[in-house]
């Protein structure tokens, strides 16, 4: 998972920073703090095989990637509540499976990953890989080149 960890970028949708459950900056350690409150709430045990990530838009506040299979994650897009909300102080989160879900597909050469495509549109991503001879960086929603 440590391969797929660091600083992405999109121009439109700005940066976001990929943690796997053993991340150890500071910022890693915060998304790390926030999921593991909402997990313990919920009572699910969670795959070492996911990346984590704040990700404050207005339909989420951070990002969950569970591996699928080789280079590929399945997506949610999360509000995540550590600590509660109003007088009611147990951690929780929200997704709307129809609107909050999708699918990562990393592009890994030669052992480096590049950046990767997000997906929430199964069939319009199919139609675009027809149409690019399957290149990753053309089927997704958006492309985000891995900065470091």
């Amino acid at each position: 998972m440590d391969a797929y960890t660091g600083l992405y970028t999109n121009v439109g949708y700005g940066n976001i920073t990929l943690c796997s459950p053993n991340g150890t900056s500071s910022y890693c350690a915060h998304v790390l703090s926030d999921f593991a409150a909402v997990d313990a709430a919920s009572g699910e045990q969670q795959a070492e095989t996911r990346l984590l990530a704040a990700w404050p838009r207005f339909w989420s506040t951070h990002v969950r990637m569970l591996h699928i299979s080789d280079s590929t994650f399945r997506l949610i897009f999360p509000a995540l509540f550590p600590r509660g909300y109003g007088l009611n102080k147990t951690a929780f989160e929200y997704y709307d499976t129809a609107v909050s879900m999708g699918r990562a597909e990393f592009l890994v050469e030669d052992g480096q990953v590049h950046g990767f495509a997000m997906i929430t549109d199964e069939v319009v991503a199919e139609a675009r890989a027809q149409r690019a001879s399957g290149l990753v960086r053309e089927i997704g929603d958006a492309w985000f080149d891995k900065v470091q």
